[in-house]
């Protein structure tokens, strides 16, 4: 290879991967295959267009880019993952990995001088560490989140920091000191016009806001202040010895006869025994690592549990919530 054929150029490589392309070839053949990563190849090819980033090299589930500029880079990839993403195809499901670096690249390059392909140690890093980025994430080296971290903040990515705990293959020599950061870009909830995080804001604000009033026989009469509506109580911290070795007895004698003992039963029938309610304690129940609420229809099993999320919203409006979908 004469010298004529190289050029170094400084600049961003990146490595789009598709995830588990290999089982799903074996199971699609192919044909279809390379109808999918074709038109894989010229959607990729169209998006990095306006963000100035070039096409070097296709490697059947991967492609290699290049460009200059570190807020480019970054708002492609929101284009990439969040507001434009590239959609599956011929039974094929798309998923992406990413990671990037930065520094001075070597490349081949044909008679007019467009880059074919690239061989140098900086390209090597992105290679070594390409299969340790998420779906949703990208992977970058400490050298390229020097120069993106400016404008992460206005773009809403978030960050996590990771150190390499081992040392890159063919890069013993420079030990475990490698620093790889995790960048999340912004995404938007289906339905929805605002991105995470302020989607996730919206939604906590929302929930907060439901959580204020307890809502009469599905809101016919006028709501009452949850605030004004409970008064705070102690749980009672002594309990009976006696009643928790009996009922440990009893479930040994249930397991040794190879018969159920459901606690939550028996704790029901002693509720209903006047004589025993007052012997329910808050620390019997965790004997049993279940906690559970109990009560008839009305009786505020739905309302304790939104009152808990107003008193710890009220405390701190950010903390965090994990939203799960219920489904019968």
């Amino acid at each position: 290879m004469s010298e004529n054929n190289i050029k170094k150029e400084r600049g961003i490589f990146a490595i789009i991967d598709i995830v588990d392309f290999t089982p799903q070839h074996n199971r699609l053949g192919d044909v279809k295959a390379q109808k999918f990563t074709s038109k894989f190849y010229a959607e990729i090819t169209e998006k990095i267009k306006p963000f100035n980033f070039e096409l070097i090299k296709t490697a059947l589930d991967a492609v290699f880019i290049f460009g200059q500029d570190p807020e480019d880079f970054l708002k492609f990839i929101i284009d990439l993952y969040t507001d434009n993403p590239i959609k599956g195809s011929e039974g094929f499901d798309l998923k992406l990995r990413t990671v990037a670096n930065t520094g001075m690249f070597t490349f081949v390059v044909d008679s007019k001088g467009k880059r074919t392909d690239i061989v140098s140690k900086e390209a090597t890093i992105a290679f070594r560490i390409e299969k340790k980025a998420r779906t949703w994430e990208v992977l970058v080296t400490e050298n390229l989140f020097t120069e993106v971290q400016d404008y992460l903040e206005d773009l809403e990515y978030t960050h996590i920091q990771e150190p390499y705990k081992e040392a890159l293959k063919g890069f013993e020599i420079r030990g475990n000191t490698l620093v790889l950061h995790q960048l999340t870009p912004p995404w938007k909830e289906e339905g929805s016009d605002l991105y995470y995080p302020d989607y996730y804001r919206a939604k906590r604000a929302d929930l907060y806001g439901r959580t204020k009033n307890i809502p009469i026989f599905g809101n016919l009469y006028q709501p009452l202040d949850m605030e004004k509506s409970f008064i705070r109580l102690t749980l009672e911290k002594d309990f009976n010895m006696d009643d928790v070795h009996d009922n440990q007895t009893k479930v040994k004698q249930a397991q040794q006869k190879h018969i159920r003992f459901d606690a939550r039963t028996e704790i029901e029938e002693r509720g209903r025994d006047k004589d025993n309610a007052d012997k329910i304690s808050a620390t019997q129940l965790l004997e049993y690592n279940k906690g559970f609420i109990l009560g008839t229809p009305g009786a505020g099993k739905t309302t304790i549990l939104h009152h808990i999320v107003f008193e710890t919203l009220k405390a701190n409006i950010e903390t965090n919530i994990l939203f799960v979908n219920c489904r019968v």
